[in-house]
């Protein structure tokens, strides 16, 4: 019978775990206009930018941190996982200044939804990034290659 060391190190785990966050948080982008009824186009301060902009965050979302998820133990994906990290934390702020770009600010539910979502996927998309850099040191200490 095989350690269970062996079988999921807590570099693994960690981004298993953040990854699974992030599909999470693509699901909640995708869910949340529905939950708070900002979906409406027929209201008088139409919000559909604000719909539209979560449903497409959260699909992109979903596949970058799924990506992440797939390839967390193939060490010649590393560049990619990398650049996922990156394109999370831009997706985060994006998230935080859509409102502002595209001028939904004044309603409430979207603002707060999408700034709230954004700050959590700079957070987790940065400690991914963090734990993938170091990872990236580690394996580089071990058998340095040209990279």
């Amino acid at each position: 019978m095989k350690n269970i060391t062996t079988l999921r190190t807590s570099e693994t785990t960690n981004l298993t775990l953040t990854g699974a966050v992030g599909v999470l948080g693509g699901i909640w982008l995708i869910v949340s206009p529905f939950l708070f009824g900002y979906n409406d186009s027929n209201s008088a301060n139409s919000s559909t930018g604000a719909t539209t902009m979560g449903l497409v965050c959260g699909v992109i979302t979903i596949g970058l941190a799924g990506f992440c998820m797939a390839t967390e133990k193939l060490p010649t994906m590393q560049l990619y996982r990398f650049g996922a990290a990156i394109a999370l934390i831009l997706m985060g702020v994006w998230l935080v200044l859509a409102p502002y770009l595209f001028d939904y600010f004044s309603l409430r539910n979207p603002l707060y939804n999408l700034q709230i979502t954004g700050v959590i996927f700079i957070l987790i998309a940065g400690y991914v990034f963090q734990e993938l850099y170091s990872q990236y040191q580690e394996r580089e200490s071990r058998e340095p290659t040209a990279f």
